[in-house]
């Protein structure tokens, strides 16, 4: 599965790809020059997509992350190995600020990661 890169002069985002035919499912994706293993399930006793974030020699870098509408995901970790994504947030086309459901994430729901250009 492959990201879908938008460079502009002062920043580029890429859009993460996910599945809408799986619930539970590993994928590498390479953002900037670094290769990661993403591991997406949904968690039906929370109501809500994880996501869990590995190295390419699939050593964990940060796990359980929810996916939820309106926060950066990943600004509170320091670790250097996710600097590139830093700056990640989850959006709903179809409601504004509602929370990405069971059958969201993939069509109406998707996951964004924002990088300024220095």
């Amino acid at each position: 599965m492959e990201a879908i890169t938008i460079n502009t002069d002062e920043s580029y985002f890429v859009q993460l790809p996910f599945r809408q035919d799986e619930y539970n499912y590993e994928y590498s994706v390479t953002i900037g020059d670094t290769t990661y293993i993403l591991w997406i399930y949904f968690n039906r006793r929370m109501g809500t997509w994880i996501l869990n974030i590995k190295d390419e020699n699939n050593d964990p870098i940060v796990m359980g992350i929810p996916i939820l509408v309106g926060s950066q995901m990943l600004s509170r970790f320091a670790d250097h190995r996710i600097e590139d994504m830093k700056y990640t947030f989850a959006f709903n086309i179809k409601e504004r600020y509602a929370e990405i459901g069971e059958y969201d994430l993939g069509s109406t729901a998707t996951v964004f990661i924002a990088k300024e250009l220095t």
